[in-house]
């Protein structure tokens, strides 16, 4: 679309829907996921919930900018999870248990079935990958 090939994290991750439908069905959906719930709330919390943690300190909210960020970040964690960003420290279980029903309804959610790939990098390497973009596996080059 428009010189792009694709998009990746937010806002794009909130709007898949929208995005294949105005495509038609046309998109090709890659979910990627860690090994399993624990994994990627320990990634979440090194990096988006830490970013959000700063930002929720007194000096950043007195700043209209970066408050701006701190309401998006609590905006994504609603919309993707229906979580408030403190559940990470107040329930974790349950903010890992979001998780797996997003991941769920991204895959039951993109038709046709055959347009996602639930996809672990850790796992995965280049074949998965390339064989869901008709691509070829890149020669002399190791999965990043």
């Amino acid at each position: 679309a428009n010189g792009f090939d694709g998009c990746c994290g937010a806002p794009s991750n909130v709007f898949f829907k929208e995005i294949n439908a105005f495509y038609y069905g046309r998109c090709k959906v890659i979910v990627s996921v860690r090994d399993d719930s624990d994994a990627w709330f320990n990634s979440v919390k090194c990096t988006w919930h830490q970013y959000g943690t700063i930002l929720s300190s007194l000096p950043f909210r007195l700043s209209a900018k970066y408050a701006r960020n701190y309401r998006l970040i609590r905006y994504l964690y609603w919309i993707l999870l229906k979580v408030d960003i403190e559940c990470f420290k107040q329930d974790p279980s349950f903010v890992k248990q979001r998780y797996n029903e997003w991941k769920r309804f991204v895959q039951q959610s993109i038709f046709p079935k055959e347009n996602v790939l639930i996809y672990n990098c850790s796992k995965g390497g280049w074949k998965p990958l390339c064989r869901f973009l008709n691509k070829p596996i890149p020669k002399n080059e190791t999965f990043p």
